[in-house]
C-alpha cells in the first residue's frame, strides 16, 4: 500500500515521497485512522498493513495509561471487528429506536425530523439541505427510547459512515491518540491554506514540537495533531491571528488581493 496516499496535505504528502520518509505500521494504522476515507476503506487498508507489514507492540506517547496490549495485528483485528458490529447494529432497525441527520454544527433539534431507519433520515436531510452543502457530509444519531443510550456517526456527502462518533474512545487501540512525526516543508512567512485552498494565510509561527530536524535530510519533523500560528483576514476585514492544525496545510495557490491598510 501507498502510505502516503492517507495524507491529509498534499505537500506534506509530496514531501515524503521525495524523501522516501518511513512510517512504522503503527504509525501507519494511526495515518489512515486520522486520513480522509470511510470507516470501509480504513478498514481494508489496516487488513492490508496486517497481512503485509511486521507485527509490533502499541506505544502510546502522549496517553501511558492507555494500554498498549501485545500485538498491533490483534489490537487492529479487534477494532474492526468492534466498529463493524456497531455499524451493523447502528443500521438495524429496531422498534425502540429512531434516527435523525443534520450538519455538522446542526443541534438536532428543529426541522431535522425524526425517521424509522437511517436511510430515511439521510434521504430527508439530503433534499432539505443547502445546494451549497451537496458535498458536505453530516452526522446520524441513533437513539434508543425509554434509555440513555444512542449512537453518533459521521458520514460522507452520500451517507456512507466515515467515523464512529460516541462509540470512539472504546476502541481497543484509540488511534487517535497515536502522534507521528511528519517531516513538513513549510517555514515562517510562507502563505499557506487548509484543505479546502480557498482562504490564503501568512504562517507566523511553526512550533518546534517533534523529533526535530531529520538529521539526513534536515527537515523538521512535527507530530501530527500540533498546531500553528497563521494570519489570515476574517470576515470583517481585520487581520486575525488563528491556529490550524500542521498536517493539513498546503501552499496557497489562488490568486492574492493586496489592499492598502489605512
Amino acid at each position: 500500500m501507498n502510505i502516503y496516499d492517507y495524507l491529509l496535505s498534499p505537500d506534506i504528502r509530496t514531501l515524503c515521497e521525495k524523501t522516501g520518509h518511513e512510517f512504522d505500521p503503527l504509525e501507519m494504522a494511526a495515518i489512515v485512522d486520522q486520513g480522509a476515507g470511510t470507516m470501509k476503506e480504513k478498514h481494508a487498508a489496516w487488513r492490508e498493513i496486517i497481512a503485509t507489514y511486521p507485527d509490533m507492540k502499541p506505544y502510546h506517547i502522549y496517553e501511558p495509561w492507555l494500554k498498549a496490549g501485545e500485538s498491533l495485528h490483534k489490537q487492529l483485528t479487534a477494532s474492526i471487528e468492534y466498529e463493524e458490529a456497531l455499524i451493523s447494529e447502528f443500521y438495524s432497525v429496531e422498534e425502540n429506536a429512531f434516527y435523525r441527520a443534520g450538519g455538522y454544527w446542526d443541534d438536532f433539534i428543529d426541522g431535522t425530523g425524526i425517521y424509522s431507519t437511517a436511510d430515511k433520515a439521510w434521504e430527508a436531510y439530503r433534499n432539505n439541505r443547502d445546494k451549497d452543502e451537496d458535498d458536505a457530509g453530516g452526522l446520524m444519531v441513533k437513539t434508543y427510547i425509554d434509555s440513555e443510550k444512542c449512537l453518533k456517526i459521521e458520514v460522507d456527502s452520500e451517507g456512507i459512515p466515515v467515523c464512529l462518533l460516541r462509540e470512539a474512545r472504546n476502541r481497543i487501540v484509540y488511534l487517535g491518540h497515536i502522534v507521528v512525526d511528519y517531516p513538513v516543508p513549510f517555514e515562517k512567512g510562507d502563505i499557506v491554506t487548509g484543505l479546502d485552498g480557498v482562504e490564503p494565510a501568512v504562517l507566523k509561527f511553526l512550533p518546534q514540537w517533534g523529533s526535530g530536524e531529520d538529521p539526513e535530510t534536515g527537515l523538521l519533523k512535527i507530530r501530527s495533531g500540533t498546531h500553528a500560528q497563521v494570519y489570515h483576514i476574517d470576515e470583517d476585514g481585520d487581520l486575525e491571528e488563528v491556529s490550524w492544525c500542521i498536517n493539513v496545510l498546503q501552499y496557497y495557490k489562488g490568486e492574492l488581493e493586496c489592499k492598502r491598510s489605512k
